[in-house]
């Protein structure tokens, strides 16, 4: 993450708001582009659960040992190249998992550490790249 000054950031969600205004920070890839400009685009989750394939970025506020599903790497339409963000701002490991057949990096799941942030490609077929 980057910090971007004098931007007031608001998700809609108290506690991701919170968060972002104590670190000083917005939700930027690595090109530095802005990620989530509204609150349908950031889902904050304390437990384990499905990602949604329609929204951009997943912060994971947990205590760990959580698992999210990502969606298929499949996907259609203009959703087909869109990138996720996974970032863990919770005390815990998040595993993200994926659906038969598929993978993340090569392997059937991935951690993400506490204070992690990983951007997911999928490939259009059966694989996340992060």
């Amino acid at each position: 993450m980057r910090s971007i000054p004098n931007r007031n950031f608001q998700t809609g969600n108290q506690a991701l708001d919170q968060f972002l205004e104590n670190q000083r920070v917005a939700l930027v890839d690595m090109r530095n582009e802005i990620l989530a400009t509204r609150a349908a685009d950031v889902q904050l989750q304390t437990g384990s659960g499905t990602i949604d394939p329609t929204w951009d970025v997943f912060v994971y506020a947990g205590v760990g040992g959580d698992t999210w599903m990502l969606p298929s790497a499949r996907r259609a339409g203009v959703l087909q190249s869109r990138p996720l963000v996974v970032m863990n701002v919770g005390a815990g490991v998040l595993t993200l998992a994926v659906q038969g057949g598929q993978t993340i990096d090569g392997a059937a799941t991935k951690t993400v550490a506490a204070g992690v942030k990983y951007r997911l490609d999928p490939d259009g077929d059966s694989r996340w790249l992060s």
